[in-house]
Formats: C-alpha cells, structure tokens, sequence
C-alpha cells in the first residue's frame, strides 16, 4: 500500500516537472513579448482624420516602441505596437514614458482594436 502512495506521489511530481519544463517556458516566452496589456489613448477627429496620441509606459528604457496602423476593414483599424529591447545596453528596471501618435484617413465610425507585438491589448480611445 506504501509503495502504490510512494509511486502515485513520484509520478505526480514528474507530471508536475515536465509540464512546467515544456509549458512554463511557452508561458514565459509569451509573457516577454507581452510588454503591454492595455493602453489609454487620446483620439480627434477632424475633416475625415482621426488623431491617436499618448504616452505608453516601456519596462526601462531600453525598450524601444514604434505604432503602425493597419486597415482590418473600411471601418476597423488596428494599432500596431511593437516593441523590442536593446540587449547591448545595460537597463535600470525603471518604467520609461514614451509618446506615440498615429494618424488615419477613416470614415467618423471607425472601430479601432490595438495588438502589442501580434497580441491582441485592450485599447480604451478618449476624446
């Protein structure tokens, strides 16, 4: 009776280990990408342009964020963030502000979405 608990026990830590070997660092390769999960941003609209702009928090300095905007269709646009970090330099773990702005040509109904390097973040658009 021991050994079948002693077996059961051993058996669910190997589970245990080769998940976390085989999964934990799918996780952890998403969560790095995963810089940002939601942005706040200012839009107007002004003779058929809309006007995106903002400050993004970036981890530290050394990482660097550019936005596209992409047409998904006539009436949605994404924002495309993307972010990398400069591994030559050496980085104080310090939030660092960075200004983004983005401009579409797009009817007034327009439904913007928004991914941080092809995940897709929540974006929350003020006027």
């Amino acid at each position: 009776m021991m050994a079948r608990i002693l077996f059961a026990l051993v058996l669910v830590f190997l589970i245990s280990v080769t998940a976390y070997v085989f999964l934990g660092a799918e996780f952890a390769g998403q969560a790095e990408n995963q810089i940002l999960t939601s942005v706040s941003l200012k839009k107007t609209y002004v003779n058929g342009r809309y006007d995106i702009s903002g400050i993004v928090s970036m981890p530290t300095d050394c990482h660097d964020l550019s936005v596209d905007t992409e047409e998904v269709s006539s009436k949605e646009f994404e924002l495309v963030f993307k972010s990398a970090e400069d591994k030559s330099r050496v980085c104080v773990d310090e939030v660092s502000a960075r200004a983004i702005h983005a401009s579409v040509i797009a009817p007034r109904d327009t439904v913007f979405t928004a991914s941080m390097n092809g995940i897709e973040i929540e974006l929350e658009l003020y006027e």
